[in-house]
């Protein structure tokens, strides 16, 4: 009996200690997404490599900027997203707020995406904002996880679903990668049927490279 229990004993305490491993390892991954998250990213690299060779669908010049913001009522790592045209920086594509949580009943780490729509608020007014005042669709969470030396966000895939403007109902699912170096988005929208009608596949994603300020 008393060997029993001590093998029961030592099961329970390897267990507990594999847990912990796993919480730190995603509490480090954590601190070091959102630490590279912050920055300016642009594709102009790839916009004039596909220039040089003619592609058949070339990408526009777009900018993404990513910018921690405090958001009190949303939690602690908040960010204001930013995706425009790099030629007229005027032109805003979307607008949102991602916010980060450490999810550890999937040991990965999830972001939600809050619609800002065409809304510029201020640092001051971000920050009086509740989490109701934000539309979030369930399902569009992207949960992200680190492969060797960046990490990888997608989408589950089927969860996700949104309206174009002429009320067509869509199916989105995206891909981000991010580095120190460098930040890789592909957004698929698919209709019905499954053809793509909007976006760029997982498999021509647009490369932005990191810009100092």
């Amino acid at each position: 009996m008393r060997i029993f229990i001590l093998v029961i004993g030592l099961f329970y305490l390897s267990g507990g200690t594999l847990l912990f491993a796993q919480s730190s390892t995603l509490d480090e991954d954590f601190a070091q997404l959102v630490d590279w998250f912050e920055g300016r990213f642009d594709n102009a690299a790839q916009v004039e490599h596909e220039r040089a060779a003619r592609a058949a669908t070339p990408h526009d010049h777009q900018q993404w900027i990513f910018r921690r913001v405090e958001m009190p009522k949303f939690g602690r790592y908040v960010f204001l997203a930013v995706q425009r045209s790099a030629t007229d920086t005027t032109h805003v594509l979307q607008r949102r707020v991602y916010r980060f949580l450490p999810n550890f009943d999937v040991m990965e780490i999830e972001m939600n995406l809050f619609d800002l729509g065409q809304r510029t608020l201020s640092d001051q007014q971000l920050r009086r904002l509740d989490v109701g005042d934000l539309p979030l669709v369930p399902g569009c969470e992207v949960f992200w996880h680190r492969e060797q030396d960046h990490f990888t966000g997608e989408s589950r895939q089927g969860e996700c679903y949104g309206y174009l403007s002429d009320r067509q109902r869509v199916q989105i699912d995206w891909i981000m990668k991010i580095s120190a170096t460098a930040f890789e988005y592909a957004e698929q929208i698919k209709n019905r049927q499954g053809q793509l009608v909007g976006g760029y596949p997982r498999t021509n994603p647009y490369h932005y490279q990191r810009k100092e300020e």
